[in-house]
């Protein structure tokens, strides 16, 4: 049986898989990545964990060569699309209870609202998060420029007024022409 390699990728990281596992084949190093992935997605959320968004997982045979990669950001939309709810059913032989079914529907409707109402709280704390950093980066510069204005107010401050110097300070400060 081949052996596959499942290697981790980012931008500036590689996390390569020395050992391998040894599977059946492609189709069965798809299955397997697929569901390795869905272990880094938070069930709440739909979400890859932010310091996970920009890697891919990328599987290579025996020789080294690429057989498949997804991004763990892929993943997540994956994983989000297995959990809606399936429009087309297989017929059953059983009784159907309408009442029963109908409920389920609709409680199927309001689960997937409540992930969508979820999913975009959750992008909203980030935005929320970025804000904050950028306020309090002002704070901190308003803060600084406010030191600098009153150390800048005390020098003027203790220096000797205009309106105290003698005319005839001035008068000799003065060149006169001639």
């Amino acid at each position: 049986m081949p052996r596959f390699f499942f290697h981790l990728r980012s931008a500036s990281k590689s996390l390569l898989d020395c050992e391998g596992v040894t599977l059946v084949d492609a189709d069965a190093a798809r299955r397997l990545a697929a569901a390795t992935l869905r272990d880094f997605v938070h069930p709440a959320s739909g979400e890859v964990d932010p310091q996970w968004r920009g890697w891919l997982l990328q599987i290579a045979d025996e020789r080294g060569r690429s057989v498949f990669t997804i991004s763990f950001a892929e993943a997540a939309e994956r994983a989000w699309r297995e959990q809606l709810p399936k429009t087309e059913e297989p017929p059953s032989s059983r009784v159907a209870y309408l009442d029963i079914e109908r409920a389920k529907r609709e409680l199927l409707s309001v689960e997937h609202e409540v992930r969508e109402r979820i999913h975009d709280t959750s992008r909203l704390v980030g935005y929320t998060r970025n804000q904050a950093d950028d306020m309090r980066n002002l704070l901190r510069s308003t803060a600084d420029i406010r030191e600098r204005s009153r150390e800048l107010l005390e020098r003027s401050r203790s220096q000797t007024p205009v309106a105290d110097w003698s005319w005839g300070k001035l008068a000799g400060l003065r060149k006169v022409p001639g």
